[in-house]
């Protein structure tokens, strides 16, 4: 072989090294690129896991630190009156490691609304809820009687079961129209004659304060309309707390859900509709001056209705407040469910009769009442404007109770009836104290709920409802309701 073959062999070996050797390197480059962006990713991974969990842990401390704000809001409470109480107040206090919490309490209807936050560095937890007083022990009683010291007469089919506070007068058997009791246990359980039964205690601070925040809202507010406002599937609720005019009636009705963790305050001078299968679930207060009707399939929950004249009917579903001047109905198949109050404020200077009268044949639960116009007795001086709570033959209340004026016990009750006086209506006669053909148990019903600000009869304060505003849908209703018909 020549030096010319010789040299083309090896110029050809060596290529063949280098080629080698080249695919080999980028071989090499690759793994480790491929081990780099692995290792990247790890690392990556890593550090956005670790800022998960560490935000994770932040949301859970900034919780705590609301609810820890709810706790000591309501030991704080205890230790002030009334007008400290309706004045509304904020605590608050700052922790290590960027870590505070804050609870502001103002009057809200006939409780108190309480919004605690809790912040763990950039991380906020917040609580809309509203507190009422602890029960008080006289809703321990199955049926308790304040007024005039008569016997309660006992007569047709009626039923009691547990213990019964009626004073001086005791419990005896009676005797309407031809109808005869003989070997029959009037009362299943104690009857407390001394000490006489009190009634519970008013402080209207908490309601007063409220009224005039909403009087000096209005002002502040001119009317946005004349005309009939109308709330269907096209209106959408403000992202921010806000305020409705309008001088004109207002018809809410619409298939898709209102939800709003802001409050909304919505005044009108004609009659307020809400119908249709309408949701509303928020901190709304929806005043009229005249009616407020809610019916067919609507449900609310967390508002307050404010009118002289409130019907809830049709098929409709309510849990919040309903503060009416003069009549308040609860008719049909409507339901009220805990947390719920219907309450007859009786105010003075309008011409009808105060009352409430529970006819569903539905159960409902909650705590209903109606208060006297200017105090206890007035029924005795001034018939024609005594207030008075009717309950249906067929109709089913679970809760309490509280009558300042009479009460028409017709149908029953799973809790707790606190009046002034009870009536049998049959004119021109009416029997005073006097039960037909009712049904009253304390032990049907073992739970209790918040009473109302209002209620001056306890230094404890509950919590009545609960709302947590960063997690809307984690509120559900209550199932401890029986849904058989009274």
């Amino acid at each position: 072989m020549d030096d010319r073959g010789s040299w083309r062999l090896m110029n050809r070996t060596v290529q063949a090294h280098t080629n080698e050797q080249g695919t080999v390197f980028w071989a090499v480059l690759a793994v480790l690129l491929v081990t780099s962006l692995l290792f990247s990713s790890v690392v990556l991974y890593g550090a956005w896991h670790q800022s998960q969990n560490r935000l994770f842990l932040y949301r859970i401390q900034a919780r705590y630190l609301a609810e820890a704000a709810l706790a000591q809001a309501q030991a704080h409470l205890g230790s002030l009156d009334a007008s400290e109480l309706a004045r509304g107040i904020t605590i608050s206090d700052s922790l290590p490691h960027n870590q505070r919490w804050s609870a502001t309490v103002s009057p809200w209807g006939c409780y108190l609304r309480t919004l605690c936050t809790g912040s763990s560095h950039q991380t906020t937890y917040s609580i809309d809820a509203l507190l009422g007083r602890g029960p008080s022990s006289a809703f321990n009683f199955s049926l308790r009687l304040f007024g005039p010291p008569y016997p309660l007469v006992v007569a047709g089919q009626t039923r009691i079961a547990g213990d019964v506070n009626v004073g001086p007068g005791g419990v005896t058997s009676g005797q309407y129209r031809g109808r005869e009791r003989q070997d029959t246990i009037l009362v299943a359980g104690r009857t407390v004659t001394d000490p006489p039964p009190q009634p519970i205690p008013f402080d209207w601070e908490t309601l007063n304060r409220f009224t005039e925040w909403l009087d000096e809202t209005r002002d502040q507010n001119s009317a946005q309309s004349d005309r009939t406002l109308i709330i269907d599937d096209a209106w959408e609720v403000a992202s921010a707390d806000s305020v409705i005019v309008v001088d004109a009636p207002v018809v809410i009705s619409r298939a898709r859900p209102l939800m709003s963790t802001r409050p909304l305050v919505l005044f009108a001078t004609g009659p307020v509709t809400i119908s249709g299968s309408t949701r509303i679930d928020g901190r709304w207060v929806i005043r009229s001056d005249r009616t407020i009707t809610v019916k067919d399939a609507a449900d609310l929950a967390g508002v307050v209705l404010w009118a002289p004249h409130i019907e809830i009917s049709g098929r409709a579903r309510f849990s919040g407040q309903a503060i009416a001047d003069t009549l308040l109905e609860v008719r049909d198949q409507a339901r009220t469910i805990f947390p719920a109050l219907l309450w007859v404020a009786g105010q003075s200077g309008r011409s009808s009769k105060p009352a409430l009268k529970l006819e569903s044949t539905k159960w409902c639960e909650g705590v209903a009442g109606i208060s006297a116009i200017t105090g206890p007795w007035e029924w005795m001086l001034a018939a024609e404007n005594s207030g008075q709570l009717l309950l249906d033959p067929q109709s089913g209340w679970r809760g309490y109770l509280y009558v300042n004026g009479k009460a028409v016990i017709r149908g029953i009750v799973a809790g707790s009836v606190n009046a002034e006086l009870l009536v049998v209506e049959d004119p021109p006669t009416t029997y005073l104290n006097w039960l037909l053909d009712a049904k009253v148990s304390r032990p049907a019903w073992q739970g209790s709920t918040a009473l109302p600000a209002i209620m001056n009869c306890s230094q404890r304060w509950e919590v009545a409802e609960y709302l947590e505003t960063q997690d809307r849908d984690s509120k559900v209703e209550s199932s401890s309701y029986n849904e058989a018909e009274p």
